[in-house]
């Protein structure tokens, strides 16, 4: 069996290789695992694999498929993550991991995201359960259950909104208990046919402002002869091509404001930005004297 310190690439294979575990209930593909760490040809993904599987890391089947049969040790300097959704507004009809509801991913610990379980992070908005520790703008870690006992921090989705309450079943009905010091919240009654989306594991303080989503910046450039398109940064596909330059400002405009960030033009001649960073003209008119 191999020794000696796992390489950055070995490192990062181990973590895909994790995470696709526990979030798609498999290990991923060779082609997966080469598009993960950004290698063109699959047989470079391979040779990473050849390697930890000489170091007894993973194992390949009779059927080709991977299994990570022993994570590395942790060490002093070094902790084992993977990647848990942070979900946002969670869309109408559409169940709490559904893609469009998740707006980052947030490396966490195993230790408190343990593997198999799939595991989400929620923030939470308002006092409904300050007394349980579990203040306005915290983010929970949920593990992802559909059953709870009398006394569990549960996650439920009521009227498609999620919200964490204390669970208290009885003969009748099933209660969702707040534990809050502002007495304008009441339990929220429902039947026995009510299911839980997840339980909490833990409370993680305020992050409102370190987790904030980047910004999106708008960029109208030319792709062409009599071609135009609005890209977003970070984002490789145009979401649009134009014919003239002034269709793809127009179309660039809105979707500056509803990101809340920068329009970049770029022509032939060089790029400017005609807004500054919440999409607002940073030169505006000035009245007219009277």
């Amino acid at each position: 069996m191999r020794r000696g310190p796992l390489s950055e690439r070995e490192l990062q294979a181990i973590r895909l290789i994790r995470n696709a575990i526990v979030h798609r209930g498999r290990a991923p593909t060779v082609r997966e695992l080469a598009a993960g760490l950004n290698y063109r040809s699959p047989r470079s993904a391979s040779d990473i694999l050849d390697s930890l599987q000489a170091r007894g890391i993973v194992k390949r089947g009779a059927d080709r498929k991977l299994r990570l049969t022993r994570d590395p040790e942790e060490d002093n300097f070094r902790a084992r993550t993977v990647d848990v959704p942070l979900v946002g507004t969670v869309a109408g009809g559409a169940p709490i991991l559904a893609s469009e509801n998740i707006q980052a991913m947030v490396p966490v610990s195993i230790s408190l995201a343990c593997p198999p379980h799939r595991y989400f992070l929620l923030r939470i908005a308002g006092d409904s359960m300050n007394r349980a520790g579990i203040n306005d703008g915290d983010l929970v870690l949920v593990r992802q259950q559909s059953t709870a006992d009398n006394g569990d921090r549960v996650v439920a989705l009521i009227d498609d909104e999620a919200t964490v309450k204390v669970l208290q079943r009885s003969r009748d009905a099933v209660l969702l208990v707040p534990r809050s010091t502002n007495p304008k919240h009441m339990p929220i009654v429902l039947t026995h046919h009510f299911q839980v989306q997840g339980v909490v594991r833990a409370a993680i303080p305020n992050l409102k402002e370190n987790l904030a989503m980047p910004k999106k910046n708008v960029i109208v450039g030319p792709a062409g002869p009599g071609k135009w398109t609005v890209r977003e940064s970070g984002r490789k596909e145009p979401v649009s091509t134009h014919r003239t330059q002034g269709a793809a400002i127009d179309k660039a405009k809105p979707l500056a404001r509803k990101n809340e960030s920068e329009l970049i033009i770029q022509g032939r001649d060089g790029e400017f930005r005609s807004k500054d960073s919440y999409g607002k003209d940073p030169n505006p008119p000035k009245d007219k004297e009277h």
